[in-house]
């Protein structure tokens, strides 16, 4: 009977260490996968919302935490379940504390009306759930709604070719990626320029890089202007050679399907009227021309529109009921800038003059208004500058405003596009005296009024283009070291701020 009473509880003990270690090993490879998961998911914080995660303690807290997890390794291989577990529980522990400061650090500037439902989506995203798919998509409606944040960048790249390096107008396309022409010289030896099609996708992959048949190191290739006509078509004007080229494009390859050489040059802008024909204005001794291109027939329409012109035009824009406006900037003893109106006689007469500036874009907006920009000269010193925005009502044709904006130097406005709510968001050059020039993102009201503005270093040369939810593609030249270094592409996501 002692016997029996000794071997039954020497086999209760052996089994219950047998379950006390298989129990044991359970609960380190279940606290394993959770130190792998909750560690990937923080990695792909820092990689998905760099704006709340800093670089250098995201990369030591993630080799702190492969340390944790290789000493738990360790002492599992030695069959040490127990301390490797809690060596995995600190690393989870960690972690989830990382996770929870990050999602308190987003909360406050959360300004959404379903705010609750915008943190539930981040905070499950970044802990992982089975609907992490899904809150990733609807968390990155939280960076329409940072305060203070004038905008957020998805992604930025840039494309070196060699000198003198940029990206023309961009085309916000309507699967959220990004096409330009970008364009440089490889030669170190003469600035000739080779011409590329390049197209990033909504997320900052390279879709296409292809290089003009044209190029070559004897002549100029570069981009003047484009247009979008739909999904996959958009219609160019490049110069090819030395001369006019307008090429038809498809932007789901990138490649020339048409072209046509007309013997102008251009000024830049291309307009699309409201028949689907493409319209572009020159300059041709004296006189303005006007010419449609027909993408169907690939036929030119040339008629001249005005006689005795005193300069080239600058910038082109059709209303909403096809009737052609444009600017022209001259110079007596001050710079001014004349816009022109044509008529249902095919002729242009003057529309509106403005003095001491000169005139970089000429856009129509959603209330069919015109909206004129550039540089105001400062008249003490006229190498000096600020920039420039007006805009005229088209019923009454008024002045809504026209406005200056200064800054620390000498500034001028490359570019402006209307937004859904009718402001307007501009990109300027600006030059600091004594220092080098960067570019300022700047949002104004319907009515001129500043909002606010940002920086974006060592961009020259801005181009704007709108996507329907109001963020922006933003092209130009990257130029660190007083060059050109590099064409740059970047997508950006506006507050409403």
């Amino acid at each position: 009977m002692r016997f029996f009473i000794i071997s039954f509880m020497l086999t209760v003990c052996i089994t219950n260490h047998l379950i006390a270690q298989t129990s044991t090993q359970d609960n380190y490879k279940k606290a394993l996968k959770n130190a792998e998961f909750i560690a990937n998911f923080y990695k792909n914080a820092a990689t998905h919302f760099p704006q709340f995660v800093e670089v250098e303690p995201s990369q030591a807290e993630a080799t702190f935490g492969r340390k944790l997890m290789d000493e738990a390794l360790n002492l599992a291989n030695n069959g040490n379940y127990t301390a490797a577990t809690e060596k995995l529980e600190e690393q989870i522990n960690r972690y989830s504390q990382l996770i929870d400061s990050l999602a308190d650090v987003v909360w406050p500037f959360i300004k959404n009306k379903n705010s609750s439902s915008a943190y539930r989506y981040f905070t499950d995203y970044l802990r992982g759930t089975k609907y992490a798919n899904e809150a990733y998509e609807k968390a990155e409606d939280i960076l329409y709604r940072v305060e203070g944040v004038k905008y957020y960048p998805v992604w930025e790249r840039s494309v070196e070719i060699g000198n003198g390096d940029t990206a023309g107008k961009p085309i916000a396309m309507m699967d959220g990626g990004i096409f330009a022409f970008a364009f440089g010289s490889p030669s170190t030896e003469n600035y000739n320029l080779h011409l590329f099609a390049v197209k990033y996708d909504a997320y900052g992959n390279q879709r296409y890089m292809i290089p003009s048949s044209a190029n070559n190191n004897t002549q100029q290739n570069k981009n003047d202007g484009i247009i979008q006509l739909d999904d996959n078509t958009a219609v160019a004007a490049n110069t090819i050679h030395g001369g006019a080229k307008i090429e038809t494009i498809n932007l789901k390859t990138g490649k020339n399907v048409k072209q046509k050489e007309p013997p102008v040059s251009f000024t830049g802008d291309v307009v699309k009227q409201t028949d689907g024909k493409v319209g572009f204005v020159y300059e041709s001794w004296g006189t303005i021309n006007y010419f449609t291109y027909d993408v169907e027939t690939n036929q030119i329409n040339n008629r001249v529109i005005l006689e005795n012109a005193p300069s080239s035009p600058s910038a082109i824009a059709i209303d909403q009921k096809g009737v052609l406006y444009f600017s022209i900037n001259s110079k007596d003893e001050f710079w001014k800038t004349e816009i022109y109106k044509v008529g249902q006689d095919g002729k242009a007469k003057l529309h509106r003059l403005f003095n001491n500036v000169m005139a970089n874009f000429l856009i129509v907006t959603s209330d069919n208004d015109l909206v004129v920009g550039g540089k105001s000269f400062k008249e003490e010193m006229k190498h000096s500058s600020l920039s420039w925005v007006a805009r005229i009502d088209h019923d009454y044709e008024h002045i809504v405003f026209d406005n200056r904006y200064s800054a620390d130097g000498t500034v001028e406005v490359h570019d402006i596009v209307e937004l859904s709510d009718g402001s307007f968001i501009l990109v300027q050059t600006v030059m600091p005296f004594g220092n080098v020039y960067h570019t300022e993102v700047m949002k104004i009201g319907e009515y001129g009024h500043y909002v606010w503005k940002t920086k974006v270093e060592n961009l020259l040369e801005p181009k704007i283009a709108i996507y329907d939810d109001d963020s922006i593609a933003l092209t130009g030249s990257l130029d660190e070291y007083g060059e050109s270094d590099a064409a740059w592409f970047a997508k950006y996501i506006l507050s409403p701020n």
